[in-house]
C-alpha cells in the first residue's frame, strides 16, 4: 500500500453508533493489552487508549502512518504481517486482544497471520476480526451486469487481496484453530454504498433472488474468535450457543434450508467438540451441553 493511500482510511469514530468501528471497539473491551494488526494512523488507536484504557501495540507496514500511531500506541512496529514473525518481533510478549480490523483481505496469506496470534496470546484471550462480505446483493448485482470495478475504498478496494463469503472465513477460522465466540454484521443497503441503485437495473426476478441471500444486506462481517485449542470457559460455550440459536432462527425465518442444513453439521461438531471435554471439566460443562442438545432437538423438527 503506497503511503500516501494509507491516510485514506482515517475517519473519526463516534462509540455511539452503530458502526463496524464501534463494534470492534466495544468487543475489545476495557483495559486489555492489545496488538493491533494494521493500525495504520491510528484512528482506532486513539479511541482504545483514550476511551478504552488499553495499552496498544501497533503493526503497520506503512512508515509514514506508523510515525503518526506513534502518537497513540505504546510501541509500533513497522513491517508487513505477509513476512514478520509475530513472536520473535515481539519479544514474546502476551496480549489480551489481537485485531484484524480490515486487514486480512490485504495479506496474501492470511491464516499465516491467524496461526502466528495463537503464539501470541494470553490465557483467555481473544481476537477480534472485521472483513467485507464478497458476497453482498449490492456487489453481486454489479457483476451481474459485467462489472467487477475495483475502487479507492470500500468491498472492492484496489488493495485487497482476498474476499471472503460468510462459510469461506468460518473455514478458515476453523481451519487455523479457533472458535466463533460472536458473530455480527454490518448491514446497509446498496443505495446507501458504492454500489448505488446497481440492483434497481436488473429484472425483478433475478433482485429478488439476490435479496433473498442469508448475507445479502451484509456489507462487513465482525466477529470475535478465541483459540479453540484452549480450555474453554462456561461463556464462551453459552456464547458460541447463542451464536448458533440467532443463526438457525435467522435461516428459519428466511426459508434457506441448505444453509439450515449447514448449521446442523457445524452444531454437531460444537457437539462432539464439548464431548471431548467433559471428562476433565464435567460440572462447568453440563449446562451448555443440556443446552445444546435442546439447540439440537429444535432443530431436528424443523
Amino acid at each position: 500500500m503506497a503511503s500516501k493511500d494509507c491516510f485514506r482510511y482515517f475517519y473519526e469514530i463516534d462509540l455511539d453508533t452503530d458502526t463496524t468501528a464501534s463494534k470492534i471497539l466495544h468487543l475489545v473491551g476495557q483495559g486489555k493489552r492489545v496488538l493491533e494488526c494494521g493500525c495504520g494512523p491510528g484512528h482506532m488507536t486513539r479511541v482504545l487508549v483514550d476511551h478504552f484504557r488499553c495499552e496498544v501495540t501497533g503493526i503497520e507496514i506503512d512508515k509514514d502512518a506508523a510515525k503518526e500511531a506513534e502518537t497513540f500506541c505504546h510501541r509500533v512496529i513497522c513491517g508487513d504481517l505477509d513476512i514478520l514473525n509475530l513472536e520473535e518481533c515481539l519479544e514474546g510478549q502476551k496480549f489480551d486482544v489481537v485485531v484484524f480490523a480490515d486487514v486480512l483481505e490485504h495479506l496474501k496469506d492470511p491464516g499465516r497471520s491467524l496461526k502466528q496470534a495463537h503464539k501470541i496470546l494470553a490465557p483467555d484471550s481473544y481476537v477480534v476480526i472485521s472483513v467485507p462480505n464478497i458476497a453482498y446483493a449490492g456487489l453481486l448485482a454489479d457483476l451481474l451486469q459485467g462489472r467487477f470495478r475495483y475502487r479507492e475504498k470500500g468491498l472492492l478496494d484496489a488493495t485487497h487481496l482476498r474476499f471472503f463469503t460468510a462459510e469461506g472465513l468460518r473455514e478458515l477460522l476453523t481451519k487455523e484453530g479457533y472458535f466463533i465466540a460472536t458473530w455480527d454484521r454490518m448491514q446497509v443497503a446498496p443505495e446507501d454504498t458504492e454500489f448505488g441503485a446497481c440492483l434497481e437495473e436488473l429484472p425483478p426476478v433475478i433482485r429478488e433472488f439476490l435479496l433473498d441471500g442469508p448475507e445479502a444486506m451484509t456489507y462487513q462481517f465482525v466477529i470475535k474468535v478465541c483459540p479453540s485449542d484452549s480450555t474453554k470457559t462456561v461463556k464462551d460455550l453459552k456464547d458460541g450457543l447463542r451464536l448458533a440459536e440467532e443463526e438457525r432462527l435467522f435461516l428459519r425465518n428466511q426459508g434457506h434450508n441448505s444453509e439450515l442444513d449447514t448449521l446442523r453439521t457445524r452444531l454437531a461438531q460444537t457437539e462432539a467438540e464439548l464431548t471431548l471435554t467433559r471428562s476433565s471439566k464435567i460440572w462447568r460443562l453440563a449446562a451448555p451441553l443440556r443446552a445444546l442438545r435442546r439447540l439440537w432437538s429444535g432443530i431436528c423438527v424443523l
